[in-house]
């Protein structure tokens, strides 16, 4: 609703601007004339006019684009803060369909070019028509425009909005195409960087340019193909309003041949046919702009069509977790679990051991629902009732993955976005991670600058600082996925023994079989 108040404001500021600049050729023409009849007197008065005419003009359109300037950021700000909570809010596995370069492109590209739809399109409308309106008024009223020319001019400017509307329908599927085709392009870049380390030990640049090569020509195409619309449409609009400039211009050459025709009266004609002309030119972008906006409203929606999660629970203690002959499969053919039951009880720690590929990973998706069984049930039970554990259980479980999540940004930049804790808090569970000392010995300590991927820190470091988010998201489960893959045994031994005395339950994943002994096994076999 607050974009409909900032394009009324705009739109009333643009018809008090426009009726200044139309009242420009009115006085132009009465200056000229008196200027003619050596009328000192009146010349001076309409000087004076002509002038505060000229700076009134001028300062509301300083505060059209001052206004239009912080409208434009209160409405980005908006759009980017709604479109950020209702996407974080929206499943997993329908929400990871779509690459990071595309979801970008949602806040960039795509929000830019709906603000401009917004801010720009009613208002320019608006002020299109009222100069045009009291353009062809004033035809009449000074130069006695004949009738006929005003009805061919008007003619001329509804067959090129008719055109400019005909030429917005085919726009919309080329932009749709151009932003796809972007979006597929720059998603390899993104992943070219966070890659590049493995590219350069395949000696694979070649390769990875080649198929970056086929993407941008498909980018390029789209573009060509686009701007082939785009630039024919804008030439038939340029003809058209070429014969709306030139036509009168002639008309009012004759006139002052033969005498019916005064000087102040052509210098009025070209200004105010030049303000029929201008907004023809601007059918083209206009409607370019508004097909852009239409678009990119379109692909955000398709985004925020996708299913919700479930509302979260808050639990802050459970029973036992039970998977009841569970099987999935991220395809048909090619079963990851099959018949899977096991049941884990609150307090006990739990390894999950099996070769890779065999599906820890994915049975601890299972259990924070980013995925859900094909065949049988995940069960919950709570004081002895039971119910299917799904994503809004998630509360239930501390998260510790085998990649690198960090953010960009300093280490306790990644604390608050990760936990919200304080200094304190934080330091504490650096302790229990066995990182503190590390963290606090660097130059800037917990004010240590980040790079991507929390380049910058070793990939142990990492790992337990992720530990030390997991402990002060303080949830009853912790799943740690092969949290300590780049640890030496002493490290893995004092953290694990550290997690124990917080007195959770603890299911981890690792290849190392020195802490089995200690664990309740589930051993995962083929099949």
């Amino acid at each position: 609703m607050r974009n409909k108040k900032y394009t009324i404001i705009l739109s009333i500021i643009t018809v008090i601007e426009s009726i200044f600049v139309l009242a420009i050729p009115y006085f132009t023409n009465e200056l000229v004339d008196y200027s003619l009849a050596k009328d000192k007197n009146n010349v001076i008065i309409y000087s004076i006019l002509l002038a505060s005419i000229c700076i009134l003009s001028i300062l509301f359109h300083v505060l059209d684009n001052i206004l239009y300037s912080k409208y434009s950021l209160k409405l980005e700000e908006e759009i980017k803060k709604n479109l950020y909570d209702l996407i974080s809010k929206k499943a997993f596995p329908d929400l990871n369909k779509y690459h990071a370069a595309e979801i970008e492109l949602l806040y960039t590209e795509d929000t830019q070019n709906i603000i401009r739809d917004k801010l720009s399109i009613i208002p320019t409308l608006i002020r299109n028509a009222v100069r045009v309106i009291l353009a062809v008024i004033l035809l009449v009223y000074i130069v006695h425009f004949d009738w006929k020319l005003i009805t061919i001019v008007l003619v001329s400017g509804t067959l090129g909005i008719g055109m400019a509307k005909l030429y917005s329908h085919y726009m919309k599927p080329r932009h749709k195409k151009v932003l796809e085709s972007s979006g597929k392009a720059n998603s390899f870049i993104v992943e070219s960087k966070n890659n590049l380390k493995i590219i350069e030990a395949y000696m694979a640049k070649d390769y990875a340019r080649e198929y970056y090569d086929s993407l941008l020509k498909k980018e390029i195409q789209d573009k060509r193909n686009r701007n082939y619309l785009l630039y024919g449409a804008n030439s038939i609009l340029y003809a058209f309003s070429a014969i709306i400039y030139v036509g009168p211009i002639i008309y009012g050459a004759f006139g002052i041949l033969n005498d019916w025709f005064t000087y102040g009266a052509l210098i009025a004609l070209v200004m105010l046919v030049r303000q029929i002309e201008s907004p023809l030119i601007s059918l083209s972008p206009l409607m370019n702009q508004h097909a852009l906006g239409k678009t990119s409203e379109e692909r955000i929606n398709k985004v925020l069509s996708l299913s919700d999660m479930e509302e979260v629970i808050n639990i802050k203690s459970f029973d036992s977790i039970t998977f009841d002959h569970v099987s999935f499969s991220y395809d048909k053919d090619h079963p990851v679990l099959k018949d899977l039951s096991f049941e884990i009880k609150k307090g006990e720690t739990v390894l999950l051991f099996g070769p890779s590929g065999i599906g820890k990973t994915t049975i601890f998706m299972l259990m924070m629902g980013f995925i859900t069984p094909l065949e049988g049930k995940i069960y919950l039970t709570i004081d002895g009732k039971r119910e299917e554990l799904s994503s809004k259980h998630i509360s239930l479980f501390s998260y510790v993955p085998q990649e690198n999540i960090l953010f960009s940004g300093t280490i306790l930049d990644n604390f608050k976005i990760l936990t919200g804790k304080d200094e304190e808090e934080i330091k504490n569970a650096l302790k229990l991670a066995n990182v503190y000392d590390e963290i606090t010995s660097m130059k800037d300590g917990l004010n240590t600058i980040l790079k991507d991927r929390g380049e910058g820190l070793s990939l142990g470091q990492i790992q337990r600082l992720l530990i030390a988010c997991a402990i002060l998201h303080d949830s009853e489960i912790l799943l740690l996925d092969e949290f300590s893959s780049a640890l030496d045994i002493n490290n893995e031994e004092e953290i694990i023994n550290n997690l124990k005395g917080m007195n959770k339950t603890i299911i981890y994943i690792t290849h190392r079989s020195k802490h089995m002994e200690e664990s309740k096994i589930i051993h995962l076999k083929e099949s």
